[in-house]
């Protein structure tokens, strides 16, 4: 149980968020973001980013270094007008330096050759999971990408208490493992699971 309140700041970011169209639920994405602000967070990677407004609260938590952004605008039936997109791009041209927007599919070995070539060497602290859905989707972007991870970062997923593909890799990962965190909102179930990673 999560005895952290939110601060008035971290509650006012993630109200912008919500102005932007995030879907996440406030009862999970409030409590996991108090709990994320008590990790150092420099560089961090989102898979499925839409229009990029959890994207933001992950910058607001972090420091200045390399923040990823990947999609490729056709994950899960959601795409973009190039309106929409235009704004995120903007949006993101007020973030701290540098933010990286790779249009690619996070699947192919090109994307994860992209994130090798941005990191250049150096871990990502925090992988935010939110992009294709399905198990094998999840499976191959903790795998390929944790490997970018730093001892003491964060593996999040979203929505493993919604979709099925979720749901397992979910329960495979926290199954008897000590380092990892749940928030459900049991009203609207959506569900983020966190992995500290060892």
């Amino acid at each position: 149980m999560q005895t952290q309140q939110s601060t008035p700041q971290l509650c006012s970011v993630i109200d912008a968020a919500y102005k932007i169209g995030m879907l996440q639920r406030r009862k999970e994405l409030e409590p996991f973001c108090t709990w994320l602000s008590n990790f150092h967070i420099k560089n961090f990677c989102e898979i499925g980013v839409w229009h990029g407004a959890s994207f933001t609260i992950w910058d607001a938590l972090s420091e200045p270094g390399e923040h990823i952004a990947i999609d490729p605008n056709s994950q899960q039936g959601i795409i973009l007008t190039p309106q929409q997109l235009a704004a995120r791009q903007n949006r993101f041209s007020t973030l701290k330096p540098t933010v990286s927007m790779l249009m690619m599919d996070s699947q192919r070995a090109s994307t994860r050759q992209a994130v090798e070539d941005i990191l250049d060497c150096q871990k990502l602290d925090l992988l935010f999971i939110d992009g294709d859905h399905s198990q094998h989707a999840c499976y191959h972007d903790y795998i390929v990408y944790g490997q970018f991870m730093r001892k003491g970062g964060v593996i999040a997923l979203h929505d493993v208490d919604l979709y099925p593909g979720c749901k397992t890799i979910w329960r495979d990962l926290s199954a008897h493992n000590p380092n990892t965190k749940h928030w459900v909102d049991p009203h609207e179930t959506s569900g983020i699971g966190a992995i500290i990673v060892d």
